[in-house]
């Protein structure tokens, strides 16, 4: 076979669950590992933005049930989402013929 190929995939991020560092990942779940950056209380919820270990930022959007204290700015925390989930995700082709990120405003 051929050499590797990257891929980028996605998830919506009100299926991500956020917990401790030391919360073990359900069977069938994908899961990062990663610091919360900030954490923003928007009345019916909770969103967080987290930086992961893999330098991939990830926004968790966590419905406000009050069954969980919310993990706050600078707390280490584990990410989780079931693999059914996850999504794969065209890369931009841009100019010069590389895999490109898109604009801020798109």
């Amino acid at each position: 076979m051929g050499g590797a190929t990257n891929v980028k995939v996605g998830v919506r991020p009100e299926k991500i669950s956020i917990g401790a560092t030391n919360a073990s990942t359900p069977p069938g779940h994908n899961a990062l590992r990663g610091q919360v950056r900030v954490s923003t209380f928007t009345g019916v919820g909770n969103q967080y933005l987290v930086d992961t270990s893999s330098d991939v930022e990830v926004t968790v959007y966590a419905q406000n049930i009050g069954q969980e204290s919310a993990p706050r700015s600078g707390e280490n925390v584990t990410l989780t989402w079931p693999v059914e989930h996850t999504f794969a995700v065209r890369p931009m082709v841009g100019a010069r013929g590389r895999d490109e990120e898109p604009s801020k405003g798109e």
